[in-house]
């Protein structure tokens, strides 16, 4: 355990050339770490066991090599159950009872972030709930089994906020991914123009009222810099406001492809004026979240940067693309395009060139995964230029959404049609998409913007610096079975 947080540790370690540079240290600690981590170890649970499986998943979480972390969070996870750690036990002192709680607790989280990255499924999905940790620091616990819980200072706020408050979101993320995009026909909501806008506002309402209710200090601000230099809590803020942008990104953008996927005619005949409004604001929810989401990353990247206020590299490139895949989508759809003002569209275009620009600082950081996105976000986009002036020379439609030409309906559905149906098969069926109207040889990977997850970059075997891993060997190589 302690080789892995050392090297964990040596991703906090400020630049040096010397001889022991900080990724030689962290080569030979995890060396170190996984030689001792053999299966006999592993088939005699323990709760350190536990906890070192959490550090190692989180390290290769880190490193972007999540085909090792989404194995070690299997064993981990079901070394936890036969240890019985999501469940308080009698007798035990205060103590004891939050190692147990922050340890599973380490567990779900891990299991939650990997299913709504990859949309592989949870292991914990139907599990009961539990207790979450409580709001207190360590010091402050009580170590006798007969004594009283210890409390948190009034004016000391506990470092665990984060964790605790982080875990809590994640809750609604569930919810969310099995409302919008589970295979379920019992749970996905996606069908249904009534349930699918219900949702939306009662997921919209969650995560504001989520928002409001975290304290002070873990609410992003920007420029957001306390006058002693103490980075801890800016930080957190950040990365939960992160967490934040791109859970808004997922709870609008099915109705950004429901919309985008519908011809003007349908959609100016079958809308009330109500739904008009509530397709506006999502429109309007999911680009703003994407826009915002890009400056925020846009803003904290760069050699004077303050460090670790992003997620791993190639997390945040993930999330890039996501907010790119929206942008995009809005200015290639004419059913989206048309009904923004110019100023609006020339915001999503300062933008877009922001997400390209933050996209290419990540690949010169050498996230393998970003060149993949730059160079599939710029095939759909020029796709989209290219469309838009051949339309342009036998009249455009009118910019004035419902007003549009209905005579450019069909050719203005058939080039949604090709940007969004991959997304659109995720989603729920319509019946007005037809395979007559997608074209096979675009160009476009299938899965340029699944849904739910990013599958076409689990093709490139691992995110994170370095070559390829061989998937047959990822297993028995990392655990280090003799």
């Amino acid at each position: 355990m302690l080789a892995i947080i050392f090297a964990l540790g040596c991703e906090f370690r400020p630049p040096y050339s010397g001889h022991n540079s900080s990724s030689n240290l962290q080569e030979n600690f995890i060396k170190r770490a996984t030689s001792l981590l053999n299966l006999d170890i592993i088939t005699r649970p323990s709760l350190s066991l536990v906890q070192t499986l959490v550090l190692m998943a989180r390290f290769l979480q880190h490193k972007g090599l999540p085909n090792r972390c989404w194995v070690i969070v299997g064993i981990a996870i079901r070394a936890a159950q036969g240890l019985g750690l999501h469940l308080d036990v009698d007798e035990e002192s205060q103590v004891q009872r939050e190692e147990r709680r922050r340890t599973w607790s380490a567990c779900v989280s891990l299991d939650r972030v990997q299913s709504m990255t990859f949309g592989r499924p949870l292991m914990l999905s139907n599990y009961p709930q539990v207790s979450l940790p409580q709001l207190i620091d360590d010091e402050y616990l009580e170590t006798d089994p007969l004594g009283e819980d210890g409390h948190q200072p009034a004016d000391m706020p506990p470092i665990i906020s984060f964790f605790v408050y982080a875990l809590k979101f994640s809750e609604i993320n569930m919810d969310i991914l099995k409302s919008f995009y589970s295979d379920s026909s019992e749970q996905n909501t996606v069908g249904d123009t009534s349930k699918l806008y219900a949702t939306i506002l009662d997921y919209d309402r969650r995560v504001k009222q989520y928002w409001e209710e975290i304290p002070s200090y873990l609410r992003y601000h920007r420029p957001y810099r306390p006058p002693d230099g103490d980075e801890l809590f800016p930080r957190q803020s950040c990365l939960l406001y992160i967490r934040l942008l791109n859970t808004r990104i997922m709870v609008f953008r099915i109705a950004l492809v429901r919309f985008a996927t519908q011809p003007l005619s349908q959609t100016r005949s079958a809308t009330t004026t109500l739904q008009w409004h509530l397709m506006k604001g999502c429109l309007d929810g999911c680009s703003s979240a994407a826009k915002d989401l890009i400056d925020l990353v846009h803003s904290n990247l760069g050699p004077n940067a303050a460090r670790g206020f992003l997620p791993p590299a190639w997390y945040t490139t993930f999330l890039i693309y996501t907010a790119g895949t929206v942008l995009v989508v809005i200015l290639r759809a004419p059913p989206l395009r048309n009904i923004l003002p110019a100023d609006q569209l020339d915001s999503m275009e300062r933008s877009w060139t922001q997400c390209i620009l933050v996209l290419e600082e990540f690949q010169r950081l050498g996230v393998p995964a970003a060149q993949k996105c730059i160079e599939t976000l710029r095939k759909v986009h020029e796709d989209g230029e290219v469309d838009r002036q051949t339309r342009s020379g036998r009249g455009s439609p009118d910019a004035g959404g419902f007003g549009a030409n209905i005579n450019n309906t069909n050719q203005s559905h058939s080039e949604s049609s090709r940007a969004v149906y991959q997304l659109h098969q995720n989603v729920g069926s319509e019946s007005s998409i037809s395979a007559s109207n997608i074209q096979a040889n675009s160009g476009i990977p299938e899965t340029w913007w699944n849904s739910i997850n990013i599958d076409w970059l689990n093709g490139l075997a691992e995110l994170g610096p370095g070559g390829p891993i061989d998937p047959t060997n990822d297993y028995n190589e990392f655990v280090g079975f003799q």
